[in-house]
């Protein structure tokens, strides 16, 4: 199946320097999302970046860059110890644990591979899928407080 971008696009877009818009952002505590934007050096490259967590488990974290114009995600990180994603086609390959997908044109978000978080814990994490998302100029970001 053919992408919505080629490949030649998409690793553009996912290679562009990017900056956030907002100063701040507060981390989700347990179940909850958080979106934001940055942008590119042109203001119509507009990105969306969510960090959505997974309900109780403390170790279940998505977080995932998209185009805000076409909605069409160029990154995700799986992060989910327990989880177990299968690649399509004839590589079949199962990933077993934390994965990270990429803009494929064959295969848009369906394929993966795994991904070492390296002991950091999810907080943390936002900054290395920031780093690898080319998102030069971050937000800061705050953990939710419980009350």
């Amino acid at each position: 199946m053919a992408g919505l971008l080629t490949q030649k696009e998409a690793d553009k877009l996912i290679e562009m320097l990017k900056r956030t818009v907002e100063e701040r952002i507060i981390f989700p505590h347990q179940k909850g999302r958080v979106s934001f934007t940055v942008v590119g050096d042109r203001r119509e490259d507009e990105f969306i970046i969510n960090i959505d967590r997974k309900g109780k488990a403390a170790e279940k974290c998505t977080y995932q860059g998209r185009l805000r114009q076409s909605n069409q995600v160029l990154m995700r990180l799986d992060v989910d110890p327990n989880g177990r994603h299968t690649n399509p086609g004839e590589d079949g390959t199962i990933i077993y644990g934390n994965h990270l997908h990429i803009y494929n044109e064959e295969y848009e978000m369906k394929y993966a591979i795994p991904f070492d978080i390296q002991n950091k814990g999810l907080y943390e994490l936002c900054y290395t899928f920031f780093t690898k998302f080319h998102i030069m100029e971050p937000p800061a970001v705050f953990e939710q407080q419980v009350l």
